[in-house]
Formats: structure tokens, sequence, C-alpha cells
């Protein structure tokens, strides 16, 4: 996955550098549209990395982490703060989405917010089964 989000990244940064400089010898007649076009490039740019990213934490949390000797309950307690942490964010995205116009965004923070609540029902679970 990081690879192929490297490629779309650099794809996206090109188109995004290209469209800058067109936009600097346009007119104001195409602005809007053209606006439109560099934001959701922009934001396509910024996933990417954010998925490089994820991947880099992930393989080092992976990696270094999970080698402490907490008990189970001293986990179940920090998790139960976590999911508060996990309900606001849900309940955010939510909001966002709901009062968002641009499409793209509307469903990114929809996919967002699903995601927050698939993130609480796992800790409950580990708080459940564990």
């Amino acid at each position: 996955m990081k690879r192929k989000a490297e490629i779309a990244y650099s794809a996206e940064d090109a188109a995004l550098k290209s469209l800058l400089d067109i936009s600097r010898e346009t007119g104001a007649e195409v602005r809007d549209i053209l606006i439109q076009v560099i934001f959701e490039t922009a934001l396509h740019r910024e996933i990417m990395r954010g998925i490089i990213t994820a991947v880099e934490l992930t393989e080092q949390a992976y990696g270094e982490y999970f080698k402490g000797s907490m008990s189970v309950e001293n986990v179940k307690q920090e998790l139960l703060r976590q999911d508060e942490i996990e309900k606001e964010a849900y309940e955010l995205y939510l909001d966002m989405a709901k009062t968002e116009e641009n499409t793209l965004l509307r469903n990114i923070f929809d996919a967002i917010a699903r995601s927050e609540e698939t993130h609480h029902a796992l800790i409950r679970y580990i708080n459940v089964k564990h």
C-alpha cells in the first residue's frame, strides 16, 4: 500500500503544480471551477501523504511497541479514556459530514465517522473479552 500511495502522491503533486501554473495564466472566468480542482487535487495529495505516514507509524508500532507489562485491568482503564476520545471524534466527524457542502469532503468525513464508530466497537470488545 505504501508504494502505491507514494506513486499516487507523486502524481497528485505533479498535477497540483501544473494546475497552479495554469491558474497563474488564466482569467477569472474559470476561477471557481479551477479552484475546486486545485482544492481537491491538494486534498488527494495530502490524503496520500497521510496514508504513507499511517503505514510508517503502524510499522513502527508493530515492531517497537507491545512489549510493556501493563496489567489487563490498567489497559482497560486506559482504553475507557480512549473510548471517550473516539466517541467525541465520531460526533465531530458526523457533524462535519452533515454540514459540509463539498461532496468529496462530506464523504470523507462520513467515512471517518464510521471508522471512529468501529474504533469504539473494537475498544468495547477488548474491554468485554479480556
